[in-house]
């Protein structure tokens, strides 16, 4: 499900009202206002900023997956086990914590990043959790980035608090891209260009797939940003056919 995403013709979705949006918003007032259940309070003790800085780590198969895994998270007037267990597996980055260190900093060229995700999310107002909390707006996501806070609520990423704050200083990276010698590309490429991707505009992907010699590009919205994880070969088969010719 996509809430403002494009469609086909490059108009913008209506937003859809259901639990996607009312949902977190009252996930939110829970865990604010009702620190004395056990469950929720065992949950807040591992995450202690959830209720001032709701995170989930993208799911790959995107607004599906966040849709069901908040569509039913009630019991009782209050938060489900099932659903504070199912929530936990995506606040946590055990599985990779190296992708939360260096997730600016594979983007970094020529400058620092300092936590370019934290500065840009303070300049839009409506991302600020505290207006789900006073309950006169919905709560938003924002999708993979990577903020400060979480080296503090994370268990397994605060030890790496340091070394992220320092790749966070850096300045002297250098360029990431020689875009002449990409435009004089000669080895067979092929790229997917998610139409609908969330994180990789097709304003900047369509024009960079272009300034690569002999890039083939497969531009399609059957997938989202985790097409590639989660098409069980498909995407990868089609590349690589394209690459070959084949396609």
């Amino acid at each position: 499900m996509r809430s403002g995403s494009r469609q086909a013709l490059g108009q913008p979705d209506e937003p859809v009202e259901d639990g996607t949006v009312t949902h977190p918003q009252a996930i939110v007032l829970i865990l604010a206002g009702d620190p004395g259940a056990q469950a929720v309070d065992r949950f807040r003790r591992r995450q202690g900023k959830l209720a001032r800085d709701v995170h989930v780590v993208e799911v790959d198969r995107g607004g599906d997956d966040l849709h069901y895994l908040i569509e039913d998270p009630f019991a009782g007037g209050g938060l489900s086990d099932a659903f504070l267990q199912a929530v936990e597996q995506h606040l946590s980055f055990a599985a990779g914590p190296l992708y939360a260190v260096l997730h600016e900093a594979a983007y970094a060229q020529g400058c620092a990043t300092r936590w370019a995700a934290q500065r840009m999310r303070a300049e839009f107002g409506e991302f600020d959790p505290a207006a789900a909390l006073d309950g006169g707006a919905p709560l938003l996501f924002t999708g993979e980035m990577i903020y400060p806070w979480m080296f503090d609520t994370d268990p397994v990423l605060r030890p790496l608090r340091a070394a992220a704050d320092a790749l966070a200083e850096r300045e002297d990276w250098p360029m990431l891209y020689d875009a002449a010698r990409l435009a004089a590309n000669d080895v067979p490429v092929a790229a997917a260009v998610y139409f609908n991707d969330m994180y990789v505009p097709v304003e900047f992907s369509v024009p960079t797939a272009g300034a690569i010699r002999g890039l083939k590009a497969w531009v399609t919205s059957e997938y989202d940003h985790g097409g590639l994880r989660v098409s069980n070969g498909a995407v990868l088969d089609r590349l690589i056919a394209m690459a070959r010719g084949a396609a």
